[in-house]
């Protein structure tokens, strides 16, 4: 349901119920599963719960806290790219940043492992599981 407007909860809810009445095994959801303020809405269909996402992107309120952090986040990359344009070997900044990236961009799938783990892995000559969490990372690295 990501992306798609609809014109009211009543109809997000029959859309869930159809979907739901399709054969999908859909796994169910509990109210106290939500924090409070979930973007969204949790409605109750014949089958138990659907969530009803809040349409994307929110609405972003300016404010000075927020302008004050834009601004000191924009300053802390020009000075990193300052001071990466002293480095020879821009691997030397690229590698462990793109270790760190994949590493926790696997972790949303449920892949757990760390940079050392991965570091050892790249120094090391030994075949890995294909079924591993290490090997599922070093793949993701590869692809970049």
């Amino acid at each position: 349901m990501n992306g798609v407007a609809f014109s009211s909860i009543e109809e997000s809810a029959t859309i869930a119920c159809t979907i739901a009445e399709n054969g999908r095994k859909l796994q169910s959801m509990q109210p106290d599963d939500f924090a409070l303020d979930a973007p969204g809405q949790l409605v109750r269909i014949p089958e138990g719960w659907a969530f009803i996402p809040a349409l994307m992107p929110p609405e972003l309120k300016l404010s000075r806290p927020l302008l004050v952090a834009v601004e000191q986040a924009r300053g802390a990359v020009s000075e990193f790219v300052g001071q990466a344009r002293l480095v020879q070997n821009l691997d030397l900044i690229i590698g462990p940043l793109t270790r760190r990236e994949a590493v926790l961009s696997s972790r949303i799938e449920g892949t757990r492992t760390e940079v050392r783990d991965v570091l050892l892995a790249q120094a090391s000559s030994d075949v890995l599981d294909e079924d591993s969490d290490l090997f599922e990372v070093i793949n993701y690295l590869r692809a970049l």
